[in-house]
């Protein structure tokens, strides 16, 4: 992992300059922006002052900006070509070490040596890796509760620009789209799904593709709209950003045809904000995960004809005005969307791939100074002379992309933005641990992580940015000249230009008018949703007035107060004890093959199938299992996977207690039927783990409930590798004690039923309650597991899922099931084919904790398998050429 990330680092660094000197000049020293049509400030031309950032690779020679990163903060220093000391003590060192003892003539003594201590310090430097990215992984097994989810809007009494078009009141709508938008997908999406579903509607739609960068803000300043009924935009935030800007150049756009938004981008700030606000769990789901889905609830909305007016922020800068329609980035948050440019490839996992790069860099702002007028008419001054900051967003939406809640208390019509200061805190873990806490807002209430954000509401800004050190409050507050000013760079809706030093921002109450939900989207008693228990920091924020009128309390009212039980741990304890006694039996003889086949005379065959038989009853029994399971409930489920275990295990103790050593047929048999016994057992107990973590956890623990539960059954399994190896040693005299020893571990399990629990008094969160008055529903209402099963095995993506985790879970299989067998003919005996086989699973765990801190940071599924199957087909190979070799270190 340390020698992929640093390979990474090499590769992000030739990739990825972000010299803003260089930006702010081309090679001729002149500007370097859009065309412009007319000269002047905003409201009659584009403005002079963008910044093309798509050459970024040009500037690679001139790059000054981008250092290398470094794992910790103690030990970053330098080493003479660029990479920090810990790297190159703990990662190049010893791989040059192994090279050069691998090629070099020496003494086998020598060559141990530094073998050794090139392992020492591979060792080291993983666990320093791994320390780095510990908190990261702690937050994503066991995150904190999400922040409160907040209507996107103020309730329609606190709007009065609510407008209902009525159904069939749109009739004719243009279409404005970036044919290369969506990962090139926005033709199809276009064709196959918006002007169908808008066409149901009786909605006629005329395309207009843009063609160029600034086309689609010229559309907007030019367009004839006085025919549309609306006006649809196919693209990311600085698509929309563009359309916006040339409406609001005709002066007022409330006037003009509402907006609706269908999103293709890496961003989607506004669509997001509306389309997560219908999840109300603080749940983030990427738009391109659901992305025909998506596109279709957008056109619906269209279709609907309801609208309101929503919010913009003046952004004044080097004498020109543009229009801020959801965020505008400043420090390394701006950095990252620059970073991010060469990576457009990767779609939305290229802000993520930049964002844990600005995070490993952890550079701080320059000198900075923020002169704020709040909401209720006070001023505040601000700056960064106290504490490092590393960026600034000021937010109108709660969303930084579409599965990034970084403002959780933003709304788009309340005349409030918020201003998010991001801090540098103690050390790059504290900051890492942060930003993966930004998926759900809860960065903001997570006792380590919620000092590391301010967010300060506002009607009107002035950030100006200095050379040299940061001024203090109390000297720009007397008006002392803090000292020159700096130019440089700032992103605004995804698009880059240049600042003077000074940048004046004021929120524009109600200035453009969108296609809304007002059910869905709009604050009211009836949108609420379940509300952590320890969110009172959030609530107390989301009260405080607004300039939409009123407070903002209505949101966190009246909600259901959900408990949950310390019961639910012990519940988990003792279904993981249970799991891994199942699994400890399914993998008694794999690893002692050779001694089992001596013991109760035997061939090869039979016993790979005494561990094949759990596969095969498994696939019989899945289904049924899974229906107890969902009808009954967990205990009774549980019970009968459990004494089914006992059962087999002891079976099999009597079966070998019998045998009188000539080792008659019923003898083997008897071992047959206890393994199946055993075997019907583990659908009751692998397929509870969803179910166990549904109806004891809320939904912030969910992931990580399951994830232990799921993890309790290969611990089992690598249990089960190291124990009958480590009991008989080769002797077939001891096969009847370790029997005995694993038929124990089942009866205790037995014993421990007694103490769990089916379900708790109360549910623990409204899916738990939803659940619960499902089952109890009438039969009739209810579809069958195998109806559902057979509806999700239509669907392509989940085939495909399936079909690449039965490969997986084949190989891993018969990996354990015939891992003697595989390894014997090269000179590995027992024992060591039980270390192989307990250390691939351990490993195993430790990579099913790195890939869930992954996904937890990236949200994108698909690439966090892609690499989880390409390192373990890499890890393949390399076993099949080092066993062979009777290379065991490798």
């Amino acid at each position: 992992s340390t020698g992929l990330i640093f390979v990474f680092s090499i590769t992000l660094h030739a990739m990825m300059p972000v010299d803003h000197a260089r930006l702010l000049q081309s090679e001729e020293g002149k500007d370097v922006g859009p065309p412009v049509r007319n000269k002047g400030s905003w409201g009659g031309a584009c403005p002079t002052h963008g910044v093309n950032i798509q050459p970024l690779h040009r500037a690679r020679q001139e790059h000054n900006d981008l250092d290398w990163a470094t794992c910790c903060d103690t030990y970053g220093m330098k080493a003479g070509f660029g990479a920090c000391s810990c790297c190159t003590l703990l990662l190049i060192a010893p791989i040059v070490a192994l090279i050069l003892a691998s090629v070099l003539t020496m003494s086998h003594t020598a060559s141990m040596a530094i073998l050794l201590t090139a392992i020492v310090f591979l060792v080291v430097g993983f666990s320093l890796f791994i320390g780095f990215l510990l908190p990261s992984c702690v937050a994503g097994l066991n995150p904190p509760p999400p922040a409160p989810c907040c209507p996107p809007l103020v309730d329609v009494a606190s709007n009065p620009t609510h407008h209902n078009a009525g159904h069939g009141g749109i009739k004719h709508v243009a279409v404005v789209y970036n044919p290369h938008a969506g990962k090139g997908k926005a033709g199809h999406i276009l064709n196959d799904v918006v002007i169908p579903t808008l066409r149901s509607h009786g909605v006629t739609v005329e395309e207009i593709p843009t063609q160029r960068v600034g086309h689609a803000r010229e559309i907007g300043m030019g367009t004839d709209l006085t025919r549309f009924d609306g006006l649809v935009v196919m693209g990311g935030d600085g698509t929309i950003h563009e359309v916006a800007n040339g409406l609001l150049s005709r002066g007022e756009a409330v006037s003009l045809p509402p907006l609706g938004f269908v999103p293709l981008g890496s961003g989607n700030a506004i669509v997001s904000d509306f389309r997560q606000s219908q999840r109300r769990r603080g749940r983030e789901i990427s738009v391109y995960s659901e992305l025909e889905a998506v596109a279709e609830w957008a056109a619906e909305r269209v279709a609907d004809g309801r609208s309101c007016c929503v919010d913009t922020i003046d952004v004044d800068t080097q004498g020109q005005r543009i229009a801020c329609i959801a965020i505008t980035y400043f420090g390394v948050v701006s950095d990252i969307d620059v970073m991010g440019e060469p990576l457009r490839c990767f779609g939305p996992l290229r802000l993520d791939i930049a964002a844990l790069w600005a995070v490993i860099k952890r550079r701080p702002m320059d000198a900075c100074s923020i002169r704020a007028r709040l909401p209720d008419g006070t001023e505040r001054i601000i700056t960064n002379s106290e504490e490092d900051w590393i960026g600034l967003s000021v937010n109108l939406t709660q969303h930084w992309s579409d599965s990034t809640r970084a403002s959780p208390v933003s709304q788009l019509d309340d005349g409030v933005g918020e201003l998010n200061i991001l801090k540098c805190g103690k050390s790059r873990r504290q900051l890492l641990k942060a930003m993966s806490l930004i998926a759900t807002g809860a960065h903001t209430i997570a006792p380590d992580s919620k000092d590391m954000v301010e967010i300060v509401p506002f009607t009107e800004l002035t950030i100006n940015f200095y050379e040299g050190k940061p001024p203090t409050p109390s000297s720009v507050s007397s008006g002392e000249a803090p000292g020159t000013l700096k130019p440089g760079l700032f992103d605004v809706d995804g698009e880059m230009f240049r600042h003077d030093g000074s940048v004046h921002m004021a929120v524009k109450p109600r200035s453009w008018r969108l296609f809304v939900d007002p059910e869905e989207e709009c604050g009211s008693d009836d949108a609420l949703q379940e509300l952590p228990q320890d969110a009172a920091p959030m609530q107390a924020q989301m009260s405080a007035p607004t300039a939409g009128g009123g407070a903002l309390s209505s949101r966190t009212s009246g909600y259901l107060d959900y408990q949950v039980y310390p019961q639910r741990w012990l519940n988990v304890a003792i279904f993981c004890l249970c799991i891994a006694a199942n699994q400890i039996v399914w993998i008694t003889f794999a690893p002692i093959a050779k001694t089992t086949e001596k013991a109760f005379g035997v061939g090869s065959t039979f016993v790979n199938f005494l561990s094949l038989t759990y596969m095969l009853v498994y696939f019989l029994f899945t289904f049924p299992a899974s229906k107890a399971i969902d009808r009954l409930g967990c205990r009774p489920a549980l019970f009968v996977g459990v004494l089914l275990t006992a059962l087999g295990a002891v079976v099999r103790v009597v079966a070998g207690l019998l045998d009188d050593g000539h080792h008659p047929a019923w003898v083997s048999w008897g071992l047959m039927l206890g393994q199946s016994l055993a075997g019907f057992g583990q659908p009751f107990l692998m397929n509870m783990p969803p179910k166990l973590a549904n109806v004891w956890f809320p939904m912030h623990q969910r992931v990580a409930a399951d994830t232990i539960c799921s993890m309790a059954a290969p611990l089992g399994a690598a249990v089960g590798f190291i124990l009958p190896s480590a009991i008989t040693g080769g002797d077939t005299g001891k096969m009847s004690l370790l029997l005995e020893v694993e038929a124990a571990i089942c009866v205790i399990c037995i014993f421990f039923m007694f103490f769990f629990k089916n379900e708790p008094p109360t549910p623990p969160s409204a899916a738990a309650a939803a659940s619960h008055e499902l089952l109890v529903a009438p039969a009739a209402g209810r579809a069958s597991v195998l109806k559902e099963s057979l509806i999700a095995m239509q669907d392509r993506d989940f085939l495909a899922l399936q079909i690449s985790f039965s490969f997986g879970m084949g190989t891993f299989n018969t990996l354990g099931t015939m891992i003697d067998q595989f390894v014997a003919p090269f000179g590995f005996d027992e024992a060591a084919a039980s270390n192989l086989g307990a250390l691939t699973i351990f490993f195993g765990l430790v990579g099913a904790v790195f890939f869930a801190a992954v996904l937890g940071y990236t949200h994108n599924h698909r690439a966090t398998l892609m690499l989880a199957f390409f390192s373990a087909s890499v890890a393949g190979v390399i076993m099949a050429l080092a066993i062979p070799q009777g290379m065991k270190w490798l």
